[in-house]
């Protein structure tokens, strides 16, 4: 993920359109999706089906098993690389750190979860892409709430996470501070020791000072 020094305080506008058939409202002329190549043809869907063959090829610990439509249109609409350190089985981590923490801070457990499958779903690169948190938050709008399983107020939780992500430091909801922790634990893939200044839980900073980065009796 990227960081940026100074924390900035963001609204989230939602397009009056995003997505639209498209990955996150990227232009198709100029996407490749599995690839990230810029191109002058257009870049083909996933294939039907595309959802459910990730699930199965790729070892995620069932991560959205129990919502593989859900995982489906994630996937059909994402631009990341889905193999790449911010893919699928980075958001599965993600998930699992979230629900560990959620059960200590009090989070939203459904907004977690649904912040693990989309905040890095609309990466262009694996290296700087500061734009990726608000695609973010613009799929999960485009969504919607019915179709996420979400209220109204959820929802916008769920976008304010997903877009602060690249650029906050730390928040005081624990909700939105749950999510943004669950994903700076898995930092070490990268090569990057998470520091306990950037985390917004007790639960997320204690992990940090025992050097695990991981909740106990992860594999």
């Amino acid at each position: 993920r990227d960081r940026d020094p100074v924390p900035v305080s963001v609204a989230v506008p939602v397009p009056a359109t995003v997505c639209r058939g498209l990955p996150c409202g990227a232009d198709p002329t100029a996407i490749d999706r599995r690839h990230h190549h810029t191109r002058g043809e257009s870049a083909p869907p996933f294939p039907a089906g595309a959802g459910a063959e990730y699930h199965a090829a790729v070892d995620h610990d069932g991560f959205f098993a129990d919502r593989p439509d859900l995982l489906e249109a994630v996937l059909e609409r994402a631009t990341a690389n889905l193999g790449s350190i911010h893919g699928v089985e980075h958001w599965a981590r993600v998930e699992r750190n979230g629900l560990w923490l959620a059960e200590r801070t009090g989070a939203n457990p459904a907004v977690v979860r649904l912040f693990a499958l989309l905040h890095d779903a609309c990466r262009l690169n694996d290296w700087h892409d500061p734009g990726h948190g608000p695609r973010a938050a613009a799929l999960a709008a485009s969504l919607g709430a019915r179709r996420l399983g979400l209220t109204a107020e959820e929802l916008d939780l769920l976008r304010r996470a997903c877009h602060g992500h690249t650029r906050e430091r730390i928040s005081g909801d624990p909700t939105i501070g749950t999510c943004w922790d669950a994903d700076r634990l898995d930092l070490p893939r990268a090569l990057i020791t998470p520091d306990p200044r950037f985390f917004s839980t007790e639960a997320g900073r204690e992990l940090v000072h025992s050097g695990r980065f991981e909740p106990p009796g992860a594999a």
